[in-house]
């Protein structure tokens, strides 16, 4: 009896000498609890206040700013300017002074490089964005900033090395927003002047006595105090090349989306008809086992409508935003290099126009006469997207309505 006891209680010990990790269901480790109780926990730091609003009326980057300092926008626009003067640019065509401001390559080999004229920008300039734009700006993620903070400079950037798996709508987004503000700008600086330029109102009986100062009043004559260039030959002042319908269907969208509030619309149920697929037709590219047939930059260059014969004018008003307007009152050209070659030659229709803004405009083509494309007489920002599909359909076409935009830069046809 005590050996089969004895024979037992060894058998236990060997079982639990056997299992040295295990531990008793309710086991504490009572130093830890003792340590952790006698150790003050630091109180959580309450996060940090909003910034204060803005206290003017336009708004700008988080750039320092001086209080005299120049927004980029007159910079290079004003009548004051000495970078777009002819002798300046006539320097810089026959010395080569356009340099290399910045050759930048991130981790994904994406590379950003940046032409100016010498001398750089001066470190007085800042941007003042319009108000319905501030909140875009403020919502821009680091691509956007990146790619914004090169193009608002004025700059000729050339962005290239893009992946396909990169959201590319964070591209359109930034240089939609630098193109608005400029289209925005533009009009305001033409209203101010206008109303500069105007005559004041005769003065009332009451208002024509004398003023403080012992003068008598008279009614004034329009303001001519300074030098007034805001207006080029024609409206339209962005032209945008796209390969394709569907580009410019996610440009369209990123454009409408930026102001806030937002804006009406006109056209866009036209639009959206015309620059989709078909009603009814199914994009293979867009299937489940899309990538199990396809690789990822044919799905993402080909997925949509990819015709490549398109042009639209679109023009931007306080309270809406007007798709297919007249080419004369647009602010921005949006269209294919062999859609605005076609305009430009006059090879076959007017682009997908409707029959009734065709007929106004051949009307207006044959009035000018022929090889006219003196709409773009005044194009201040060129925007071209997926350069590479571009010189895979025909990279003449590129040139050629690039090289005539250019040379149409004179006065219109009367």
């Amino acid at each position: 009896m005590d050996t089969s006891n004895s024979i037992r209680l060894l058998t236990l010990l060997n079982v639990v000498a056997a299992k040295p990790n295990s531990k008793p269901k309710h086991h504490r480790n009572w130093a830890d609890i003792a340590k952790q109780a006698t150790t003050p926990t630091k109180p959580t730091p309450p996060p940090p206040p909003p910034p204060p609003p803005p206290t003017t009326t336009t708004t700008t980057t988080t750039e320092t700013e001086h209080p005299d300092a120049v927004d980029l926008y007159h910079y290079h626009f004003a009548p004051q300017t000495s970078i777009l003067s002819p002798t300046a640019l006539q320097l810089a065509q026959e010395e080569d002074r356009w340099t290399v401001a910045s050759n930048t390559t991130t981790s994904d080999h994406r590379r950003t490089v940046c032409f100016q004229l010498q001398p750089p920008t001066p470190a007085n300039t800042a941007l003042r964005l319009p108000k319905t734009l501030q909140p875009a700006l403020d919502t821009l993620n680091q691509h956007e900033q990146q790619l914004f903070d090169s193009i608002k400079h004025y700059q000729d950037v050339w962005h290239t090395g893009i992946p396909y798996d990169h959201n590319r709508g964070h591209l359109r987004t930034a240089a939609s927003l630098w193109a608005l503000q400029h289209i925005l700008k533009t009009r305001a600086e033409i209203i101010k002047n206008n109303d500069h330029l105007a005559p004041h109102p005769t003065c009332t009986p009451e208002a024509e006595g004398e003023d403080p100062a012992g003068k008598r009043r008279k009614p004034t004559a329009p303001n001519a105090d300074r030098e007034i260039r805001d207006q080029g030959f024609t409206r339209p002042k962005v032209l945008i090349l796209l390969p394709f319908r569907a580009a410019a269907r996610d440009w369209v969208h990123a454009l409408t989306a930026l102001p806030a509030p937002a804006p009406a619309v006109k056209g866009r149920e036209r639009f959206e008809k015309e620059y989709s697929l078909p009603e009814g037709t199914l994009d293979r590219l867009d299937a489940h086992d899309a990538h199990l047939h396809y690789p990822l930059d044919h799905r993402i260059i080909f997925r949509g409508n990819i015709d490549d014969d398109f042009f639209l004018p679109i023009k931007f008003t306080r309270k809406e935003i007007r798709l297919y307007s007249d080419f004369y009152q647009a602010d921005l050209v949006l269209g294919s290099p062999v859609g605005l070659r076609k305009f430009i030659e006059k090879e076959g229709s007017v682009c997908s126009i409707s029959p009734l803004l065709s007929i106004q405009v051949s009307n207006r083509l044959v009035w000018f006469g022929s090889r006219d494309a003196d709409f773009l007489s005044s194009i201040e920002i060129a925007i071209v997207d997926q350069m590479d599909v571009m010189q895979m359909q025909n990279w003449d076409h590129v040139e050629v309505s690039l090289s005539e935009s250019a040379a149409q830069n004179k006065t219109p046809e009367e």
